[in-house]
């Protein structure tokens, strides 16, 4: 009989609901507008939790928290940039948007708004492109990840999780794409405590951990970091 740990069942059964979600989300899709903007029919509230879900990846659990360990509170304040430029963009670009992009379904067709066809084309095959690389580091990471814990060849995991992935995006389109990440996030929200609770209690509390940090000095400073 198949003995599977605690461990196990939960990152198979997240992968098995993500599937099952995602497909279920993108069933009855109409048309292109439908399988590519769903026809702009989720509310602020969607929107933000998917951009949230998609902001909180990987790299800021998991990357982000290494450096900070690594290079000390510096790193802080160089992550700071991402959100400043975040505000900034809200704040001066996004009201911009208006009534000219009715029908547009990509940041291409504004390029082409503004500077061509040319410029439309090579936007497109830059976002292609950028797409692509930012897939493929996403699930080396995801892969590595799981076949660590399901004690699978690397390459399974890899065609495993890819394939669940391409799945449910390809077939059902932002849609799909929009309710895992609210999933995603949801899980989130509730992991990243418990995760971050346990780690300090494991390393004896944060009195121990301030006092750790006590012993390499410029992990507290930041004008004064080497």
């Amino acid at each position: 009989m198949l003995s599977l740990t605690v461990d196990q069942i939960i990152v198979i059964t997240f992968l098995l609901v993500t599937l099952i979600v995602g497909l279920w989300a993108g069933r009855d899709i109409k048309d292109v507008k439908d399988y590519a903007i769903a026809n702009k029919s989720y509310g602020m509230p969607i929107l933000l939790l998917t951009l949230l879900a998609t902001a909180i990846g990987g790299g800021t659990t998991i990357g982000d928290t290494a450096e900070i360990y690594e290079t000390g509170y510096i790193y802080i304040v160089a992550s700071l940039g991402y959100t400043i430029a975040t505000i900034w963009f809200a704040y001066y670009f996004a009201p911009k948007i208006d009534h000219r992009f009715k029908d547009m379904l990509s940041i291409a067709d504004m390029v082409r708004y503004f500077y061509g066809v040319t410029a439309e084309k090579f936007s497109g095959g830059m976002g292609y492109l950028i797409g692509i690389i930012v897939l493929a580091v996403q699930l080396i990471a995801l892969s590595n990840f799981t076949a660590k814990i399901l004690e699978m060849p690397y390459l399974t995991s890899l065609f495993l999780t890819g394939g669940i992935i391409v799945s449910y995006s390809a077939l059902g389109g932002i849609r799909a794409v929009v309710i895992t990440d609210v999933l995603q996030f949801c899980i989130l929200i509730i992991m990243i405590p418990l995760i971050a609770n346990i780690a300090i209690s494991e390393a004896g509390g944060l009195s121990a951990i301030f006092t750790i940090t006590e012993r390499t000095p410029h992990h507290m400073t930041v004008w004064e970091h080497p």
